[in-house]
């Protein structure tokens, strides 16, 4: 029986979450398949309708990894709690790298038309970079059973709802703010990630459900920094 078989379901995401920052290898295989098909729908999301190439998503969602893996360790806890500052951090990153690759094609499209360059969708490019114990799960991220589940399904959502679902989830803003961004009313951001979550848990194998939903209360009542409002 490994440690984690003996965590209660609700508090598998913290035990995973620290784990992973530890460096466990097991802990940061469970955080990236989780968490890796939010960040890819965060990025789509924000690049939408400007991808020169079906690879480049692949290209920027392996850029976050690389930094994210890279600082992980270095994460400071927000009221003594780690995954509302692991999802902020991957969110902030995505969101940074996403404009980067808008601007690189805008700035291309300006001198002649080009296209950024895109290379393999085969894994986080530089792995050299990374610590050594990271290594392994870089390799397994496009091959992980529980990462393809979840990506799937999370496709299968419509677009207004996965779209509320990441701004919830991941980038942990306030019902209010999103309808600020997506100029509709808080209820019906409210309503559009309740029927999110139902129809996740209704498509989700229930362990990956847990999963997604253990992320979700890491996450509750936490006060973004600047009075965001809770998650």
């Amino acid at each position: 029986m490994s440690p984690a078989d003996e965590v209660p379901e609700k508090n598998l995401t913290s035990f995973h979450v620290r784990g992973a920052i530890t460096g466990d290898p097991d802990s940061l295989e469970w955080v990236v398949a989780h968490f890796d098909p939010l960040v890819e729908a965060q990025i789509r999301m924000r690049v939408k309708g400007k991808i020169a190439n079906s690879g480049d998503v692949q290209d920027i969602l392996s850029e976050v990894w690389l930094v994210a893996l890279g600082k992980m360790a270095g994460l400071d806890p927000r009221d003594g709690r780690y995954t509302p500052v692991l999802m902020r951090f991957l969110a902030t990153t995505a969101e940074r790298k996403s404009m980067e690759y808008v601007r690189s094609q805008a700035r291309r499209r300006a001198v002649g038309g080009q296209r950024a360059p895109v290379g393999d969708d085969s894994g986080p490019p530089d792995v050299d970079r990374l610590p050594r114990h990271t290594h392994g799960v870089v390799t397994k991220i496009h091959h992980n059973e529980v990462r393809s589940i979840l990506g799937r399904c999370l496709d299968r959502l419509p677009e207004t709802q996965r779209e509320v679902l990441v701004l919830r989830l991941l980038e942990q803003r306030a019902n209010s703010e999103i309808a600020g961004l997506l100029q509709t009313r808080p209820n019906t951001i409210a309503v559009r990630y309740r029927r999110a979550l139902a129809e996740l848990a209704r498509i989700l194998p229930p362990a990956i459900f847990e999963g997604l939903r253990g992320i979700r209360d890491a996450c509750k009542a936490t006060k973004r920094p600047g009075g965001g409002g809770e998650i």
